[in-house]
């Protein structure tokens, strides 16, 4: 009996062991259940949402916490020189997305092979949006593939028709897309976001979205409402409680990244919120208070705005222009172009040349708030009408500047061919020549004692054509221009050119330089040259605006024009005809989308606002 009795509490016992082990066994799962439990954000940190970054992501155990934080990394995305080694992100590295195996692999993005793949399934049968996916991801990979395959075909476009020059490395370019990864913790996520987001500001994103070949269709800051559209983007953004402006990148359709990639130029930086680097300004510049946020009303033509209406009216201000020039402007229903709107006439004669050397590459985010449609005129017909009217017409003498603009017109027509059907067609060879005869141009421009003749030449050229525009009894001309075909209009408006506009602006140019004041910032003020129809004060007023105080003047200067009565007429003729001939060049060698038009957002140039992309 007592041999029984050891035998049942022997079972019972291990019974109770099995059962308490059971228990504990239960209740350590339970406590282990509450720690990771207590990892808040953890599976919304995996690779269905952050792709390759989710590799980062970790759980830290918080003893005296008694629980885990879920830490993560996600990028930190902005746009700089390639030799850039200052980020955002102290002491993290920065990688630079140019399209190789090893950028991706440090960005950790998709394949542009992968990208693809994804595109014909796309486009061989409908597809629900994956929402799950972080918007970011598709960013990167998006910047990956540009680079990638805006490269290939840069090579393809080369070795079709070789240049002198080859295309600019990718560290010999000034502007890319950089990236820094950036530790965070879900613990200060707000409670609105169900994502990790990507960091940037204001000034980059606006930049990534031209790069990208999107346009801007709402920008409003009052509302808080944002959407820019082109080459199979979209992207959104709106006010998040507790974190700012956010945005939605979507991918929506196939994209492409050849001929029309964006510059990899840092002007392009100042383009993208309409304002553009001249030929007057010096590279240095852009690393002064010219550039620097918030861009307010230019003092000097270093930099021009050309975003709205009102900013091309200060635009003209800063010339030199009377207040009913500047008043066309600003008035409704007064016409602003000819073949094309007056401020790409503004931007061909003045804007920097942004191509490279050896390059394919032409497309640049419109700095204007005018569309540019080429369907309606031929550029390359109104430099054909300009190099007649420039043999033709016996007012212009024959100076060594007129001879350099004709040898530069015979370099063009050789790099076109002689194939009619393909003298339209851009090669390297021929971007390279159109490269040249603008670099020759500006030399000319910008050179020593003419400065002042230059400028009065171009305020007395905007002041006669937008006259002649919208005066009543002047506009006969432009509007016949309407009633002509295609192969007719750009002959009538160089022949208005050279016959009308050249004539009165060289009459109403200036006879002699005035003295010129220069201020503290470095920059030769230019006052207006005095005219008839002139609304200038004394010396040292501007555009009816009076100058500096005395206090701001650290000197006077009087310099020697130059000229003679004798050749006087002749090389206000050459500034004129170098001006014409630039436009014509500029335009030529620079495209904008066809549905790209600038809305107003100058004064963000150089802001750093945070926003996040989710």
């Amino acid at each position: 009996m007592a041999d029984e009795d050891d035998r049942a509490e022997i079972i019972v016992g291990a019974i109770a062991l099995v059962v308490s082990c059971v228990a504990l066994l239960l209740t350590t799962l339970q406590v282990l259940q509450t720690y990771f439990a207590s990892a808040t954000g953890y599976a919304r940190c995996g690779p269905k949402v952050m792709g390759d970054w989710a590799k980062s992501t970790r759980r830290i155990l918080r003893p005296y916490e008694l629980r885990f934080e879920v830490q993560f990394e996600t990028p930190v995305i902005f746009l700089a020189h390639p030799n850039n080694n200052r980020g955002p992100v102290p002491d993290e590295p920065i990688w630079y997305i140019d399209g190789t195996p090893k950028s991706r692999n440090e960005t950790r993005s998709l394949l542009p092979d992968e990208q693809k793949q994804n595109d014909d399934k796309l486009s061989r049968k409908k597809r629900i949006q994956d929402n799950e996916r972080a918007s970011w991801v598709v960013l990167l990979a998006a910047l990956q593939q540009m680079e990638h395959d805006s490269e290939q075909w840069q090579s393809r476009f080369y070795t079709a028709r070789p240049g002198n020059t080859k295309p600019q490395k990718f560290a010999e370019r000034t502007l890319a897309v950089a990236v820094q990864k950036k530790v965070k913790s879900w613990d200060t996520m707000p409670a609105a976001m169900t994502k990790p987001y990507a960091t940037t500001t204001m000034c980059h994103l606006i930049e990534l979205a031209s790069v990208l070949g999107l346009h801007w269709r709402e920008f409003s800051r009052c509302e808080n409402r944002y959407r820019a559209e082109g080459n199979g983007f979209i992207l959104t953004g709106s006010v998040v409680n507790e974190l700012g402006l956010v945005f939605t990148f979507q991918k929506t359709a196939r994209t492409l990244f050849e001929e029309e990639r964006v510059i990899p130029n840092e002007a392009v930086k100042q383009f993208c919120f309409g304002v553009v680097p001249t030929i007057f300004g010096e590279p240095e510049d852009e690393t002064e208070d010219v550039f620097r946020y918030p861009f307010d009303v230019p003092q000097s033509l270093a930099a021009i705005k050309l975003g709205s209406s009102r900013e091309v009216a200060d635009t003209l201000t800063v010339m030199g222009c009377n207040t009913n020039t500047v008043d066309y402007l600003l008035k409704d229903h007064q016409k602003m172009g000819h073949l094309f709107p007056v401020a790409f006439e503004i931007l061909g004669m003045l804007s920097r040349t942004l191509h490279g050397h050896g390059s394919g590459f032409r497309m640049l985010p419109n700095p204007t708030t005018y569309r540019w449609d080429k369907k309606s005129f031929s550029l390359w017909k109104l430099l054909e009408a300009f190099e007649d009217r420039l043999e033709q017409d016996d007012n212009i003498t024959n100076t060594d500047q007129i001879q350099k603009i004709k040898r530069s017109l015979e370099h063009i027509s050789k790099a076109r061919g002689p194939e009619l059907p393909l003298r339209t067609e851009l090669t390297v060879p021929l971007m390279d020549t159109l490269h040249d005869a603008l670099d020759s141009t500006d030399k000319y421009l910008t050179g020593g004692p003419r400065e002042f003749f230059v400028l009065g030449i171009l305020r007395s050229h905007f002041h006669v054509l937008l006259r002649h525009l919208n005066d009543a009894k002047e506009r006969e001309n432009f509007d016949a221009l309407n009633s002509l075909g295609l192969e007719d209009k750009q002959g009538r408006l160089m022949e208005i050119y050279f016959d009308t506009i050249r004539k009165e602006v060289v009459k109403k140019t200036p006879q002699r330089m005035p003295t010129l004041y220069r201020p503290q910032t470095g920059n030769v003020v230019m006052p207006v040259p005095h005219t008839a129809d002139s609304t200038t004060g004394p010396a040292g007023f501007q555009g009816g605006h009076a100058s500096a105080d005395s206090d701001s003047i650290t000197s006077l200067v009087r310099k020697q024009s130059g000229f003679t009565e004798k050749n006087r007429e002749d090389q206000l003729n050459d500034i004129w005809c170098s001006f014409v001939f630039r436009m014509l060049c500029w335009l030529l060698l620079h495209d904008f989308h066809k549905e790209d038009i600038q809305l107003p957002k100058s004064e963000l140039l150089g802001s750093r606002l945070p926003v996040y992309i989710v």
